[in-house]
C-alpha cells in the first residue's frame, strides 16, 4: 500500500496530510522538505486507524501545518488541535506535527505560487495498491516482513478499505467559506463553511 490521503499538489512538490510510504508505517510528510513526522504506531496503527483525524492548516504566514489526533481530542469545530509555534524554526522542530515552512519560509514561494502561477492547489486521494510505478513507487515498495511481502511486490491478498469522511475546507474569506477557481465544479461548495 503506498499513497497519500489527500495530496495538496504543488508544482515544487506535494503536501502529504497521511503516507503509507514506507508500506508499513503513516507518515505526514512533504516531498519538497520540511518537518515530517512518523506517526506513533501504537497510537496510529497502519493496520486499525479508524479513530484517527487529520487536520491540514495554512496560517496567516503562509506555514502549512499537518496535525492528527483521536476522536477524543477534536475541538467543537470536528478539527484537531492547532500546533503551538512562533517562528518557521520552530515549527521546523516539532516532535508532534509536520510543518512546511521552507521555500521562503511559507508556502508562497513555493513552485506553485510563483512565476507567474496561479497558487491554487488540487486536493487528490491517491491511495492505491498498484502492482507498478514510478521513482516514488519503486522507493516505497518497501518489503514488510510482517505480511510476507517482499520489496518491490504489491499485497495481492490486501483485503484494505478506506472511507474518507466528514471533509470540511475552512476559508478566511467574510462568509468564512473557501473560495475555489472559476472552473471548479458546483459541488466543491458543499465541501466548504
Amino acid at each position: 500500500m503506498r499513497g497519500s490521503l489527500f495530496t495538496l499538489c504543488l508544482r515544487s512538490g506535494e503536501i502529504d496530510s497521511l503516507e503509507m510510504c514506507s508500506r508499513d508505517s503513516i507518515h505526514m510528510n512533504f516531498a519538497g522538505g520540511g518537518n515530517q513526522i512518523r506517526l506513533d504506531e501504537k497510537k496510529f496503527d497502519i493496520n486499525d486507524t479508524d479513530n484517527a483525524h487529520v487536520t491540514v492548516r495554512k496560517d496567516e504566514a503562509g506555514i502549512v501545518t499537518i496535525s492528527t489526533c483521536e476522536a477524543n481530542d477534536l475541538d467543537t469545530n470536528w478539527q484537531c488541535p492547532a500546533p503551538t509555534y512562533d517562528t518557521c524554526d520552530q515549527c521546523l522542530a516539532a516532535p508532534d506535527f509536520a510543518c512546511w515552512c521552507n521555500n521562503a519560509d511559507n508556502i508562497y514561494g513555493s513552485g506553485g505560487c510563483v512565476d507567474g502561477t496561479d497558487c491554487l492547489f488540487t486536493l487528490v486521494s491517491d491511495i492505491w495498491n498498484g502492482v507498478s510505478g514510478d521513482d516514488g513507487y519503486d522507493g516505497c515498495m518497501t518489503a514488510v516482513p510482517a505480511l510476507n511481502l517482499e520489496a518491490g511486490k504489491p499485497n495481492l491478498n490486501s483485503k484494505c478499505k478506506f472511507s474518507v469522511e466528514n471533509i470540511v475546507l475552512r476559508g478566511n474569506s467574510e462568509s468564512g467559506a473557501l473560495p475555489f477557481a472559476e472552473g471548479s465544479p458546483d459541488f466543491c461548495k458543499k465541501l466548504t463553511v
